[in-house]
C-alpha cells in the first residue's frame, strides 16, 4: 500500500513538473514575437519616407541643384573661394556670408554692375572671391535678393529672372554686351536666347528693388561711390 502511494504521488509530481515547463515554454515564445514584433515596428517607422509636415532639415542650396553647361557644381569647393575678412560689417558682411551659403547658384547668376568688362567677371560669384563687392551696391544687392529667395524655395529660373528684371536695364554696357553676359544669355533657365527680352532693355529711369530693406529707388547707381567701379567706368571704356 506505501509502494502505490509512492507510485502515485511521484505521478502527480511528474505531472506539475510537465506542466510548468509548458508554461514556461510558452511564455518564452510570447515574450519572443513580442520583441520581434516591437522590433519591426522599430524598424519600419525608421525606414519610412518623410511626408508632408514632418521635420527635415534643408541644407543650403536645396533649390539650386540645377547643373548648367561647363559650370562647377561642388559647394564646398566653391564656397571655399568666397573671400571672409575679420573687417567685414553690416551689410558687406551680410552679402559675403550669403554668397558662401550659396555659392553654386551665384556661379549661375549675372552680376549687372559692368565688372564683365572691368574686371572679367564671368558670374556674381567672381564678385565675392575678392573685394569687388565691398562697394558695389549692385553685387550686394544681388546676392541678397538670390539668398532670399533660395530661402523661400524658389528655382533658379524664377531667380535668375527675378534678377535680370531688376538689375538688367542699368546695365552700363548694353551698347556692346561682353562675351560673357551673351554667354549667359544662351544658357540661362528663364529666357534662353540671343540677347535680352524687352523687358531688360536699357532703362534708367526703372525704380531697382533694393532686396535689405525691400523699397525701390530710382536713383539707384551700379556703386555706393559714384564713379568708382564697372558703371562708374563706363565712359573710359567706350574711348578705348
Amino acid at each position: 500500500m506505501l509502494s502505490f502511494s509512492r507510485q502515485i504521488l511521484k505521478f502527480a509530481t511528474s505531472k506539475w513538473l510537465i506542466i510548468a515547463i509548458s508554461l514556461l515554454v510558452v511564455g518564452c515564445n510570447t515574450t519572443s514575437k513580442t520583441e520581434t514584433t516591437t522590433t519591426n515596428t522599430e524598424t519600419a517607422e525608421k525606414t519610412q519616407p518623410t511626408t508632408a509636415g514632418s521635420e527635415k532639415t534643408e541644407q543650403p542650396g536645396d533649390k539650386t541643384a540645377v547643373e548648367l553647361p561647363g559650370e562647377k557644381t561642388d559647394s564646398k569647393e566653391l564656397s571655399a573661394k568666397v573671400l571672409m575678412r575679420p573687417d567685414f560689417i553690416g551689410r558687406v558682411k551680410m552679402a559675403y556670408m550669403s554668397a558662401k551659403e550659396i555659392p553654386a547658384l551665384a556661379q549661375k547668376l549675372f552680376c549687372y554692375c559692368g565688372c564683365d568688362y572691368t574686371d572679367e567677371h564671368t558670374s556674381l560669384l567672381d564678385c565675392y572671391t575678392c573685394d569687388h563687392s565691398v562697394d558695389c551696391d549692385y553685387c550686394k544687392g544681388e546676392i541678397m535678393m538670390a539668398f532670399k529667395m533660395n530661402r523661400k524655395g524658389a528655382s533658379v529660373a524664377e531667380i535668375q529672372k527675378a534678377i535680370d528684371l531688376n538689375w538688367g536695364p542699368h546695365y552700363p554696357f548694353y551698347e556692346q554686351p561682353s562675351d560673357a553676359i551673351k554667354k549667359y544669355w544662351k544658357k540661362r533657365l528663364w529666357a534662353p536666347g540671343a540677347g535680352p527680352t524687352k523687358f531688360e532693355h536699357p532703362n534708367e529711369t526703372k525704380p531697382i528693388i533694393d532686396p535689405f530693406t525691400g523699397t525701390s529707388d530710382s536713383k539707384s547707381k551700379p556703386m555706393s561711390k559714384k564713379g568708382d567701379c564697372c558703371g562708374g567706368k563706363k565712359k573710359s571704356k567706350e574711348s578705348k
